[in-house]
Parts: structure tokens; C-alpha cells; sequence
């Protein structure tokens, strides 16, 4: 069997003279990125890197080797359930994922924004070319996609041919979007500093704690709050905090898969997760918070 490696180019750059100073900055597009390759195999990207300043800046690469039994960027939970299966497509930088009904369709970054519709079996279709490009986000609205501009502050509204049909302005910069049957639903990181999750489970319990799991991106713990607050419901309406911790991941330090356990010891029908400002600083993404996997346990 050919063997699969991942190759990760992480950058580093300095002052070719001088002191390090504010205006000192190079912008890489794509920040980063990975690619699965076969042995013997060739792959190509493209890589900008932009001198912003007005002083000489010198660069270096280096590269790490992931084996594919190392492919994994956050753990698998098997007692969350069987995993359903998996579809391999092509090498890129997925950055939205759209359902229109028969096939799931990826926007690749590394490819342009192009558009790659793939069925469940894994057939892949024509590739679609939008006429609109550097966008953070894709969703369906039954007969047509739409996508969130991050950089022009709009929806866009695309054609199944990739023809730019017509746009929304906003007064955001959009960062991912979705639609409900009625209304869009877009993310503005610069606005929304902090983000929350509420957990319905159905009946009122007593809840010993919460388990949480937080980003990992190539081994490192990625877009980390830097603290989280925890309230309880009996109606979903009246919320009580509980705990506000700071026990979270350091952004960047070595990721393990275990899972994060904060105590509750209440009795709650509802449990609100209230995620502080995010860690991220120093690149296009700043200001993103995730989290993987939220669990509530019972006493």
C-alpha cells in the first residue's frame, strides 16, 4: 500500500537590520497549510507572503512529517457513537460546507474558492467556479448558494452556473453563515468577542459536571477562550452562574486529547456554556473561539 505523509509548513521570519519594530509585519496567504501526498508523489501550492513594512524582512521554512495514523486533529469519542464513514476528495482548504439536498459541496481555498460537489459514495461532480472569490462561509437556500464576504462586508448570492445573481450588504464582516428557511444567520468575530452554547437535556437532572474539549489544530491547542462561565436553568429562561473558571487550554500549547472537567453540582434542565474572549491574536483569524465537544454528566 503507498504510503500517505502530511507535510506542515510552519514559517518563521526576522529583520535582515535593525531592531524589530511595530511596523515590521509580512502577511502569509494562506497562514498555513497541510497536504497529503503518496510516496513517490508530487504535490503543488501557492504560498504570498506580503512585506507590509518599510524594512527588510528575511524569511525561513521548515516542514514536519504526520504519519497517517497520526492524521487526526481533535480525538474520536467512541462512546459519542459509531463513526458513520468518511469521504477523501482532494488536497485544500475547506473553509464552507453546503448541502443541497443530494450533494455536499466544499469551497477550497487552495483552489481558488472553487466549488467541489461530492455525493454521499463519494462521486465527485463538476467543479463549480464562482464569480466571487475570498469568502468565509457557503450555505443552500434551496435553489441557489450563498456566501459570506468576509473582506467586501456582504452576502453573496451565486447561481448554479457560478454567476454572481445578487448581494446583501451588511454591517459586518462576515465569518461563516447558514440559513434556517427564513432568515441568514452570519458570525462577525470583530463584534461578537465572546460566544455561548446552551445545552436542552430534556428533563430536569442533577448535573455533576461538564467535560469540554477544545481545538487542536497540527498538535497544538487552536483558537482557545481564554475563560469560561457556566450558568443553570430550570425554565431555559432564568439562568444562575455556577463557576467561571480560567482552567483552559494555553493557545499553542502541545494539544492532549483528554477532556477538560469543570464541576457543576446543581440541578439544571438547561446549562449555558459562556465562552470569554478568545487567545488568538497576530493573524486573519484573531478574535475565534471553538470548542469540539461539550458533555453534561449526571450524579
Amino acid at each position: 500500500m503507498a504510503f500517505r505523509r502530511i507535510i506542515c509548513i510552519v514559517l518563521f521570519f526576522m529583520l535582515l537590520s535593525g531592531a524589530p519594530s511595530a511596523r515590521s509585519s509580512i502577511v502569509v496567504e494562506p497562514f498555513g497549510f497541510a497536504m497529503a501526498v503518496e510516496e513517490g508523489g508530487q504535490e503543488e501550492t501557492a504560498l504570498t507572503l506580503t512585506n507590509t513594512s518599510d524594512e527588510d524582512i528575511t524569511f525561513e521554512f521548515s516542514y514536519e512529517l504526520v504519519e497517517e495514523d497520526q492524521l487526526r486533529f481533535d480525538p474520536p469519542r467512541d462512546e459519542l457513537g459509531d463513526r458513520l464513514g468518511a469521504v477523501r476528495v482532494q488536497q485544500g482548504r475547506w473553509i464552507g460546507l453546503a448541502w443541497d439536498g443530494e450533494r455536499l459541496w466544499g469551497s477550497n481555498q487552495n483552489d481558488g474558492w472553487r466549488m467541489t460537489p461530492v455525493t454521499r459514495d463519494g462521486q465527485v461532480g463538476n467543479i463549480l467556479d464562482p464569480e466571487v472569490d475570498n469568502y468565509y462561509g457557503t450555505c443552500w437556500d434551496g435553489q441557489t448558494f450563498w456566501v459570506a464576504h468576509y473582506n467586501n462586508s456582504q452576502l453573496a448570492q451565486i447561481d448554479v452556473q457560478g454567476r454572481l445573481m445578487s448581494t446583501i450588504r451588511l454591517e459586518a464582516q462576515p465569518f461563516g453563515m447558514t440559513w434556517d428557511g427564513e432568515n441568514f444567520w452570519c458570525h462577525d468575530r470583530d463584534k461578537e468577542e465572546t460566544a455561548q452554547v446552551t445545552i436542552d437535556l430534556g428533563e430536569t437532572v442533577a448535573v455533576q459536571e461538564v467535560r469540554l474539549q477544545f481545538r487542536g489544530i497540527h498538535g497544538v491547542f487552536w483558537f482557545v477562550p481564554g475563560s469560561i462561565e457556566f450558568q443553570v436553568s430550570a425554565d431555559g429562561e432564568r439562568f444562575e452562574s455556577v463557576l467561571t473558571s480560567r482552567e483552559v487550554p494555553v493557545e499553542a500549547d502541545p494539544y492532549r486529547p483528554d477532556l477538560w472537567v469543570y464541576p457543576i453540582a446543581k440541578p439544571a434542565r438547561h446549562v449555558r456554556l459562556v465562552l470569554g474572549k478568545s487567545q488568538h491574536r497576530g493573524d486573519q483569524f484573531a478574535g475565534t473561539i471553538e470548542l469540539t465537544e461539550v458533555e453534561v454528566h449526571r450524579e
